[in-house]
């Protein structure tokens, strides 16, 4: 396990539980924006709760924790991610100990795979590449990036994994660009540009912002300007 104790390293504490709640390891306190290594010897298929406490009750102040399991030796020598608190600093969020020594900041339960029935991958189901059959983290998750993937579109980008059906392709007529800009009740403001046949093409709200739309030569629009208050734009 490595522990990096933050910035208050003297108020954090923590104990590793084994599944009949015996005290496995714990540690702490320590100095502060100290790095330290402990050795740890757990059971294959076991179930450990990782609980992390702090003397003041405000989190670990950017201190971190992270169980690193080791399988295989020489070039077959592989490792997985067991616990992290997803990576975060533990926190409950909330200060002060409730007059207790300590707050507990957080609790993780985790599996110890054996390493013969490892799958690696990512856990996080918000993630773009989630793997529901992965039983250990990998710490390689990629986050969604949304956007329009097909290259013959005028606005393709190479970096984006989930399309949002937000491609733009050629024009058949012209393109204009609605501007709006905030005045002093932006939350009165709602706005519509509508087809002669009362089709809305565009809305949106009072802040300011920039958008265009392709709109065909000749035909005929409506910009509809709301207030909810009735008072105008308000500038």
């Amino acid at each position: 396990m490595t522990i990096t104790s933050g910035s208050y390293g003297a108020e954090v504490y923590w104990e590793l539980l084994n599944a009949e709640g015996m005290v496995a390891a714990y540690g702490g306190p320590y100095d502060s924006s100290d790095t330290l290594q402990v050795p740890l010897c757990l059971t294959e298929g076991m179930d450990y709760t990782m609980n992390a406490y702090d003397s003041w009750g405000d989190g670990w102040n950017g201190g971190t924790y992270e169980v690193i399991a080791t399988c295989g030796e020489d070039s077959t020598a592989f490792t997985y991610i067991a616990a992290n608190n997803g990576g975060v600093s533990p926190s409950d969020g909330e200060s002060g100990t409730n007059g207790e020594d300590y707050a507990l900041e957080n609790t993780e339960v985790f599996t110890v795979v054996a390493c013969a029935d490892v799958v690696a991958g990512c856990m996080d189901e918000t993630m773009f590449n989630y793997d529901s059959l992965a039983n250990v983290s990998s710490g390689a998750c990629e986050a969604m990036v949304y956007g329009c993937m097909d290259a013959d579109a005028l606005n393709y980008d190479a970096d984006v994994n989930v399309d949002d059906a937000s491609c733009v392709y050629g024009c058949d007529g012209e393109y204009v660009t609605v501007n709006v800009t905030e005045g002093a009740y932006a939350s009165e403001v709602t706005w519509e540009l509508l087809s002669s046949l009362g089709d809305t093409l565009m809305s949106g709200g009072g802040t300011t912002s920039s958008e265009q739309i392709c709109l065909p030569i000749g035909d005929a629009f409506i910009f509809a300007a709301h207030d909810s208050w009735g008072d105008g734009w308000n500038g």
